[in-house]
Parts: C-alpha cells; sequence; structure tokens
C-alpha cells in the first residue's frame, strides 16, 4: 500500500495529519466567532427596550364640564393602575366627563367617562354611631353637622316614624351648628334631623333615629 500524498505532492505522515486536522479546526472555530451576531444582538436589545418605553407611555388624567375646557387631574401615570382623585370643593354639582391621553402625542385612551358630581352632607350630633337616643321635651340640644362641596345655605327639617317633616330651621351655615329647644308641641315619638341644601333640594343628609319623650319629672 502507497502511504498518502498531499496536494503537492508531499507524503503525509501522521503528524502532518494531526497538524492539519488542529489548523483546519482553528479556522473553523475562527470563522464561527466571526459570524457570531454581537452587534445584532446590541441592535435588537436596544429595540426591545425603545419599544418598552413605547408601550409604557405617560399618562394624563383630565377633567371637564360638558362647556369648558380639559383640565389636568394626575400626570405621569403609569398605563395600568389606579388614581384617587379628590374633587375640589369649589367645583358645582353637575355632569363632568374624565378621560385618560398619552402625554406626548396626546393619543387619546379613553372617551370621556360621565361623572356625577354632588354635594354632601354629614352630621356631626346627633352622631350617627349613637342610636337610640332619648330626648326630653323642652330640653335643648346642639346640633351640629358639615358640607362637603359647594352648598352655601342649609335647612334643618325633623322628620316623624310617619315620614312627616317639620322646618325647624333655614338659612344656616352650610357647615355650622343650631341649638334645638324640643317645643312642648313635639308629641313623644321617634324622629330623625334632616339637614339640606336651600338650593338642591335633592342634596340632604339624615341622622340615626332619636326617641322624644315627655318629661318623668
Amino acid at each position: 500500500m502507497h502511504g498518502a500524498t498531499s496536494a503537492g505532492g508531499n507524503k503525509l505522515t501522521p503528524q502532518n495529519l494531526e497538524d492539519l486536522r488542529r489548523w483546519t479546526l482553528e479556522r473553523e472555530l475562527e470563522n464561527l466567532q466571526n459570524l457570531k451576531p454581537k452587534s445584532a444582538a446590541k441592535i435588537a436589545g436596544k429595540s426591545a427596550i425603545d419599544h418598552e418605553k413605547t408601550t409604557e407611555a405617560l399618562l394624563l388624567l383630565e377633567w371637564s364640564s360638558c362647556y369648558s375646557h380639559w383640565r389636568p387631574i394626575a400626570s405621569g401615570l403609569p398605563q395600568t393602575g389606579s388614581y384617587l382623585w379628590t374633587i375640589p370643593a369649589h367645583i358645582e354639582q353637575g355632569l363632568y366627563l374624565v378621560r385618560l391621553r398619552e402625554m406626548r402625542g396626546s393619543r387619546l385612551l379613553t372617551p370621556g367617562y360621565p361623572v356625577t358630581v354632588r354635594d354632601k352632607f354629614e352630621f356631626v350630633t346627633p352622631s350617627p354611631a349613637v342610636d337610640c337616643l332619648a330626648w326630653e321635651v323642652r330640653s335643648t340640644h346642639c346640633i351640629e353637622w358639615r358640607s362637603f362641596g359647594s352648598c352655601e345655605k342649609a335647612q334643618l327639617y325633623l322628620e316623624a316614624a310617619n315620614g312627616t317633616q317639620t322646618p325647624l330651621a333655614k338659612d344656616l351655615k352650610a357647615t355650622g351648628s343650631w341649638e334645638w329647644a324640643i317645643s312642648g308641641r313635639v308629641s313623644a315619638g321617634w324622629y330623625r334631623l334632616k339637614v339640606r341644601d336651600s338650593i338642591y333640594c335633592s342634596v340632604e343628609e339624615t341622622s340615626s333615629w332619636f326617641s322624644v319623650i315627655t318629661s318623668l319629672r
């Protein structure tokens, strides 16, 4: 058997074959390193980050009445989340719109969502936490309440268990107090108080029930 020869006619020994195999392997490794997409990976990574920033654009929450321009409530909001809006006291009762849009580009994410704003009253005395009070005829009690909203004047009523309402006082402060001397004409029974907006009669608050009793002395 004749020994193997190279293309140039030189005889290939086992040592030469090993050297050639090692050289070929090194060249293949170099080619693989050169073909590795380092720059492509960086570009792809940068694109992914930019895309993520685009999808996570910061939002602006706005409100408006039906006849005025849009006003900001909060800015820099995330795509998903919640925001507690404390409605300013000067805002009058009525129908308003709330919407979300992107801060950049002003792309609307939601149409105007309708919100009804109403004033609110709250009784301080008699306390809502205390039920079944017993007040004697001809005794005097301080009635106290608070208003949340744009109410300017309030009215006070006494409501009997049968639904009959009797005016007690009018032109009271929206947040204030009033001394009630229970008249001898008030029959013994169950009652509760109502504080009501002088203009918007639908805005009112009712106290807890209490009983009026005749004097035991």
